[in-house]
């Protein structure tokens, strides 16, 4: 099997515990995944009478009851996965010994720090991982910010970096402010992007509010976060010449 064979390779199985590790403590997290269970219940909640009448007597849940046990059960299989996750790890694939990771973006929500290329927080974060294995960190600042440098276990103003060690570590990853000019949003007032403040950022949807006008100027760019557009509900007018175009596209550089 191929996963067997990869997991065979050193740096392949380092790098796969401690992605597997940060999924744990971030997309499983068991408070998240609690949360979306019981979203998903209280979505279908009302239907659940009608669908135990229709389907109880072919095989289906009996009750309502019924019904709260078994999504009960899948609650708790939220709260218990973690701990059999760090043991089946540590036996298939031989790592032992944890050491207590504590992150800290400052300030808070000004950029974000992932762990072997998983999203692990924009503010605090706190996790166990598995001692004298790699753990490889970077640092993405949020629009308006740059990364500045690394403080407590780690130094350095790249925002790669790289940690091994066997003992606990806090590690801090300082933003600060890029002078970068924010597009803010909705526009409520009659606005104008100049060229001489240009390049401009949006971290979401543009959206211009009625009776209110959005000017871009020749020469100017907008980089816009993925995904995002504009929404006119008032005016918008666009004067980019040949010589020197509206720039609009997606920011490469978040």
């Amino acid at each position: 099997p191929i996963f067997k064979n990869l997991i065979d390779n050193e740096y392949f199985k380092n790098y796969f515990v401690h992605r597997y590790v940060t999924h744990i403590n971030t997309t499983y997290n068991t408070n998240r995944i609690i949360s979306i269970i019981d979203s998903m219940q209280n979505n279908i909640r009302d239907a659940m009478s009608n669908h135990i009448a229709r389907w109880s007597d072919y095989g289906g849940i009996n009750s309502i009851d019924d019904w709260e046990n078994e999504v009960e059960e899948l609650r708790e299989f939220a709260r218990e996965r973690s701990q059999y996750t760090y043991s089946h790890i540590s036996s298939e694939l031989n790592v032992s010994g944890n050491i207590n990771l504590d992150l800290e973006v400052d300030p808070a929500s000004s950029g974000s720090v992932f762990i072997n290329n998983v999203l692990a927080t924009n503010n605090t974060f706190n996790a166990e991982y598995f001692s004298g294995i790699p753990v490889y960190l970077k640092a993405i600042p949020d629009i308006g910010y740059q990364f500045s440098h690394w403080e407590g276990g780690l130094t350095g103003n790249t925002n790669e970096a790289e940690i091994n060690t066997v003992s606990d570590v806090i590690i801090k990853a300082v933003f600060i402010a890029s002078g970068a000019s924010i597009i803010s949003s909705p526009v409520s007032s009659d606005t104008i992007l100049t060229e001489d403040n240009s390049p401009y950022y949006a971290n979401g949807d543009i959206i211009v509010n009625q009776n209110v006008t959005l000017q871009i100027n020749e020469g100017v760019q907008i980089n816009m976060a993925e995904k995002s557009g504009f929404y006119i509900y008032g005016n918008l007018n666009i004067y980019g010449t040949e010589d020197k175009p509206v720039i609009i596209k997606e920011n490469s550089t978040v």
